[in-house]
This record gives structure tokens, C-alpha cells and sequence, in this order.
């Protein structure tokens, strides 16, 4: 709503006035009455000198009358009396005909204002077909129709007979019916929106009405021109119907106030020739002329007024889809987000201007299926196929694929498609998004090189814990092995030697040497670096191994480490090394667990339980503590800990892996009083080399 009609709508039930004083306000509607009945004469009037075809005064009131507050209503009716008693004393009403007359026209104006008000609200806009239609309804016809049963008795008052009380009754109601169809909706126009409606902006604008407006009126001259000509009598009604067509291009090209204004020019011109000549409808006299041409008025002023409503209506909607593209491009834009649409049976797709700059396409030509999959990278051309509406999809998931820019870059496109169908099945266009997720996917990349490098460190701390231990278990080997040694070149040195035994002290040295190497290898597979891989794990050999691992360090704390592994346990799609960096993290909490609480009975038991198609189960039970409440909501947030070196990123390591391989990673109080560490695996996790060569993760690596 403009900035004046919202002042306009502030003044509906308001106590206060346009103008400066009661005065004042009264003045103007004098005038303007005035001016109106005046008018009103000086086109015409009929026989009996008193009705005018077309009466003004009555939309004078009714606009005074929304203006101002109903408890001022008294000061429009006051200051209009004396106007309507000097014109209608002027043409020599008697005094009773004269004050009926103006009751009528009260009535008139003060039941149009208060259907206006509550049909049409305040201010009144007749910006749509349906606005104008209740107005046309309630105020252009039954309005007048329901007061021109009290005006009819005017002329009847004056003299008239009364058998022509219809008669009468239809010219009261065609005269103010006029009116308000023609001058009415000018009035409004003009309260909503102020005089610069009147004029439309733009020099072309301007010339268009111009032109217009002046071949409406030139047309209407003729009209009166030729009117009386004998020679023009066979033509009367092409002649009456000619300005119409231009009165309906005013409507089209100018809405309302368009169309209000070339019927108000074609009703004045017709009616002023109706009157000052017999023929503008042959074979009648003046009054039945001009009763015709009322009808034929009235008629053909109701549908140029919904023209221009329509008019109105579309350029409005026009307007607001245009703002709403302009808003919808720019955030678009905003959000590196472009727009395709296909239509069935079609292979061209519609991509506007940014959606074809973030596809890397120049060209302005039309776009395929075909030409964009061109530009797809080889790896994401299926991807890319189901994302552009594939004939064979009928459900379209959100898409990501690569297309290869023309410098030879490559970008993150995602896509969302949707696809409309008909009642019967059909399908019928499908309209889609691009999105540049390139940012995104590099976000992604080095949040996952940061992940793993944080891995490696926390199994890295992990092995520094285990240090002690480790070289306890390389000690025991390395001592057979140079005792061994001593004793077979003591053996040698003897003579003779017994080869025998010379050959089974090798092959200890040798089994020890392979026990040694086992340790340092399965240390080294826990702390190396490198990128995830994903391969078939046997859980249970693995659980053996990291109990193998952390053997010495389980002596050393004197706690047992039990391991029951399920059986026919199904091996799994897994990195091993962060599997084995879970188990070993978890099993080292629960034997600290154990050691802070002085529990009797001092063992850990890992369990492995087969789930079926869920995957598999691994739980870590201790005799610790427990989990207090106060903790428990904070296990896995980052640097939380309640060890006194701790820095509390081994749990939400841990989580992050087990989520990376599409499981969970959950702690619990058990029934014998500590803890219970429950992780759970899929089979295959999201992203298995049954889909991705690379295994758990859709972005590149390095």
C-alpha cells in the first residue's frame, strides 16, 4: 500500500480533517455539489427540465461522506443542501419535489459510502476484477435501483403522471447509476491514491494516453457530428459502438482510471447528441432515445470497468512476480545457486544466466541433457544423469557431481530436481537447482586431512603410554635371543660341537626374532600415517591382536584382559588401523577405570556379538566407577576429561570414527557397577567400494 493511501486509510474513523476547519470543509462540498448539478444541467435534461440523464452531485456527498468521520457526516449533508436548493430553485422545482429530491440524493450518497466501507474496506481499492465487480453490484446498480423507488415519486410530485411511475423509476436509477459507474471509481482512485493517478508516468506513457485519449474524443465528436445526418442513419450503431473500441484499448493500457475515464467521455458526448437530437436512435423521440442509450451505457460500461480491473490485476501480479524473480535472482546469486527447468518430452533445458556460468557455459545457444553431461566428469556421470531428470527416475534425490570447467578445473555442483504431474500420472515439467558446493566439499576435505591427523597423534600418545610395556615386550625376546647367541658360539668354540644343538638354538633365536618383529610391526601399523583405506576386518583377530599390544601393560596394572569373541563373527568393510585405535583407546580407559576405583575384582572383558544384517557389536566392560550424571552429557565433547593428564580427545575420536564407518559409539553404567562401552558397525558403512572405489568417504583425497 502506498505511503498516501496508508494517510488515507489513517483518516477512516479519525476525528480529524484534510482541511484546516469545519469551514472550510464546507465550502468545497458546496462547490463541488454545486459544480456537479451544474454539469449535471448543462448536458441536459429531459422533458419535464428537472431529470438529468447523468447526476454528479450524488459521488460529490458519497466521496465527502468516506472522507470524513461518521459523526461529521451531518456537516457534508448541511453544507450541500443549500447547493442542491439554489440549482434545483434555479430550474424552478416546487418546494416539496425539491426536498424529496434531496433526501433521495442523501440517500444515495450515504448508502453507497457505507457499502463502499464495508465491502471495500478503507481506503476502497479497485485494483481487481473482484473489487470491481462488488462495487458494480452493490453501489453502480443496487443502490440506485432500491433508492429509485423514492426518487421516481420526485417527477411524480412535480406533476408526472403516475402510470409512468416506472417509467420514472428506471430514469432516477439509469442517471445515478451512470454516475457511479463512470464517476464513482474516479472518486475512489482519487481518495486512495491522490490526483498523481491520474496521470500516468513515463514520457511514453504519457504519449500513449495522449494519443489514446484524443482519438476517443475525436471519435465521439464525429459521433455527434453525424448523428443528425439522414445519410448516417443506417450506421447509428457502428457509430455508437466506434468509441467503445477505443474507450476498451483505455481500459487494457490504463486499468480502472483508464477505462472510467474514456466511459465518462463517450456517456457526456452521447448523452449531450441524445439530447439535442432525435435520431441518435431512430424511430423515437428524445426520451425514449435517451433511455436506450442509458441502457446501452450502463451495459457497456460494467464490462470495460472489469476489463480494467483485469488490466489492473495482471499488471499488479506481473509486478510482484517480477520483484519476487529480482528477489529469488538475487539470493540466488547470493547463494551461488543457479535454476534449470525441463519439460516432458523435450531434451532442452532452460538454465539461466548463473546457472549456466557456474556449469562453465558461455554459449547462449540451447542447452541438453547431453551438452551438460559433456562437461560432467567421467566419475560423476551417472550422478549427473539422475540429477537431469532421467526419463527412467521418477523420484529425483539430491545429486552431487563434478563438471570440468573450460581452464580445466573442476567444480561441486549440487543438484535438486522436483517433477510435476498430472492427475492421470503424466509427468509434466521438472524444475531444478544447481548449488556451487565446491567450498563445501573442500571444507570437507580438510576437515577430514585434519581428522586424521589428530588420529594419528592420539595413536601416537597412545603408543608414548604404551612405551614402557612395549619395552618389556621387546626385552624378553632380545634377551633369549643374546643368550642364545652366547651359548651357540660357545658350542662352536667347543670341540667337537654338537651341530644339533647349534641348530635348535638358531631356531629359537629365529622364533624369538619373529616375536620381536610382530611387536614392532603391529606398533608400527598403529602409530604409521597414511590415508584411510577400507578392506574386510575380522573383528575378533583384530580384538587379539590390540590384547597382544597392550599384553605387558595389562600385567603391569595387574588387571586381566578377557576377550569373547562371538562366533562366526562376519567380517566387516573397515580401516583396521582406526578400528584398532577405538579398541585400544577404549580397553585403556576401562583398565584406568579399573585402577581408580581399587575394584576386587580387576578385569576388562571385551565381547564381540554378531547382530545379523545390523553388523557387528563390540563392548568393553570394566569394574571402575562408573559414569557420573554430571559427566555423562559430556563424554564426548572435545577437550572434556577427567584424568589429570588427559586431554580429552580420545573419546571424541573415537565417536567421529565409529559415525566415519556409519556406526555409533555409546557409554553406559552396567549392572555390576562400572562401565560398559558399546560400539556398533555395519557391514558395509556408507560409501563401501560396493559404490565408492575409495570406500568411506564421497570427496576427494590426497
Amino acid at each position: 500500500m502506498s505511503l498516501q493511501a496508508t494517510q488515507v486509510a489513517d483518516r477512516f474513523g479519525s476525528h480529524e480533517l484534510d482541511f484546516k476547519s469545519s469551514t472550510r470543509t464546507a465550502v468545497v462540498i458546496f462547490i463541488g455539489y454545486l459544480i456537479g448539478a451544474d454539469s449535471a444541467f448543462f448536458i441536459g435534461t429531459l422533458s419535464d427540465k428537472i431529470f438529468a440523464p447523468l447526476w454528479p452531485p450524488n459521488i460529490v456527498l458519497m466521496a465527502a461522506l468516506l472522507l470524513v468521520p461518521r459523526d461529521r457526516a451531518w456537516l457534508c449533508i448541511a453544507a450541500s443542501f443549500p447547493a442542491h436548493v439554489l440549482v434545483e430553485a434555479g430550474i424552478g422545482m416546487p418546494a416539496l419535489p425539491l426536498l424529496v429530491a434531496f433526501g433521495t440524493n442523501v440517500a444515495m450518497a450515504i448508502s453507497s459510502a457505507e457499502a463502499i466501507r464495508l465491502l471495500l474496506g478503507a481506503p476502497p481499492r479497485l485494483h481487481t476484477v473482484r473489487h470491481i465487480a462488488i462495487y458494480i453490484v452493490s453501489v453502480g446498480l443496487v443502490c440506485p435501483a432500491v433508492i429509485a423507488f423514492g426518487g421516481a415519486s420526485v417527477r411524480i410530485l412535480a406533476g408526472g403522471p403516475i402510470e409512468q411511475y416506472f417509467v420514472f423509476w428506471f430514469q432516477w436509477f439509469a442517471a445515478n447509476a451512470l454516475g457511479s459507474l463512470t464517476l464513482g471509481p474516479i472518486a475512489l482512485i482519487f481518495i486512495e491514491r491522490g490526483a498523481g493517478a491520474f496521470w500516468p508516468g513515463g514520457h511514453a506513457r504519457q504519449m500513449e494516453a495522449a494519443a489514446l485519449f484524443s482519438l476517443l474524443l475525436l471519435l465521439a465528436l464525429v459521433v455527434l457530428e453525424v448523428s443528425g445526418s439522414s445519410l448516417a442513419e443506417p450506421f447509428i450503431p457502428a457509430l455508437i459502438y466506434a468509441p467503445f473500441l477505443v474507450a476498451i484499448c483505455c481500459a487494457i493500457r490504463f486499468g480502472v482510471m483508464g477505462g472510467c475515464a474514456a466511459a465518462l467521455i463517450v456517456t457526456v458526448i452521447l448523452i449531450w447528441s441524445a439530447l439535442h437530437s432525435s435520431s441518435s436512435f431512430p424511430g423515437g423521440d428524445i426520451e425514449n432515445n435517451v433511455l436506450a442509450l442509458q441502457a446501452f451505457l450502463i451495459l457497456t460500461t460494467i464490462p470495460t470497468l472489469l476489463l480494467g480491473a483485469l488490466a489492473d490485476q495482471n499488471r499488479e501480479v506481473e509486478d510482484r512476480l517480477d520483484k519476487a524473480e529480482d528477489r529469488v535472482s538475487l539470493a540466488a546469486a547470493t547463494a551461488n545457486a543457479g535454476f534449470w527447468q525441463k519439460t516432458a518430452g523435450s531434451q532442452h533445458l532452460g538454465v539461466n544466466h548463473h546457472g549456466r556460468f557456474l556449469l562453465g557455459l558461455t554459449t547462449t545457444g540451447d542447452l541438453t541433457r547431453e551438452s551438460i553431461l559433456a562437461i560432467v566428469h567421467s566419475e560423476d556421470t551417472r550422478a549427473a544423469a539422475n540429477a537431469l531428470a532421467d526419463p527412467e527416475i521418477t523420484t529425483h534425490h539430491p545429486e552431487e557431481f563434478r563438471v570440468v570447467l573450460p581452464d580445466g578445473r573442476q567444480r561441486w555442483i549440487l543438484s535438486r530436481s522436483q517433477t510435476k504431474s498430472s492427475q492421470d500420472g503424466d509427468q509434466l515439467d521438472t524444475s531444478g537447482i544447481f548449488v556451487d558446493i565446491t567450498a563445501r566439499k573442500v571444507a570437507e576435505a580438510e576437515a577430514d586431512r585434519q581428522h586424521r591427523e589428530l588420529a594419528h597423534l592420539m595413536r601416537v600418545s597412545q603408543a608414548g603410554e604404551l612405551s614402557n610395556s612395549l619395552a618389556h615386550e621387546l626385552t624378553q625376546p632380545l634377551t633369549s635371543i643374546l643368550a642364545n647367541a652366547q651359548a651357540a658360539r660357545l658350542i662352536v668354540e667347543s670341540k667337537p660341537s654338537d651341530i644339533s644343538e647349534v641348530v635348535e638354538i638358531l631356531d629359537e633365536i629365529i622364533h624369538e626374532d619373529q616375536r620381536a618383529g610382530e611387536v614392532i610391526r603391529r606398533l608400527r601399523t598403529l602409530i604409521k600415517k597414511g590415508d584411510i583405506r577400507s578392506e574386510l576386518v575380522d573383528v575378533n583377530n583384530l580384538c587379539e591382536a590390540s590384547l597382544t599390544l597392550l599384553h605387558t601393560e595389562s600385567i603391569t596394572r595387574d588387571i586381566q584382559l578377557k576377550l569373547i569373541p562371538a562366533a562366526e563373527l562376519p567380517k566387516i568393510v573397515a580401516d583396521p588401523v582406526q578400528v584398532q585405535q577405538v579398541l585400544i583407546n577404549l580397553v585403556m580407559n576401562a583398565m584406568e577405570a579399573v585402577q581408580a576405583a581399587q575394584s576386587t575384582t580387576r578385569a576388562v572383558v571385551i565381547r564381540t556379538t554378531n547382530l545379523g544384517k545390523d553388523g557387528i557389536e563390540i563392548q568393553v566392560d570394566d569394574h571402575g566407577p562408573g559414569i557420573s550424571a554430571t559427566n555423562k552429557t559430556h563424554l564426548f565433547e572435545p577437550f572434556f576429561t577427567t584424568k589429570e593428564r588427559g586431554l580429552g580427545l580420545g573419546l571424541p575420536i573415537c565417536s567421529a570414527i565409529a559415525k566415519r564407518h556409519g556406526g555409533t559409539l555409546k557409554l553406559e553404567n552396567n549392572a555390576v557397577g562400572g562401565a560398559t562401552a558399546c560400539v556398533h558397525l555395519p557391514l558395509r558403512p556408507p560409501g563401501d567400494p560396493c559404490h565408492d572405489e575409495l570406500g568411506l568417504f564421497n570427496f576427494p583425497r590426497r
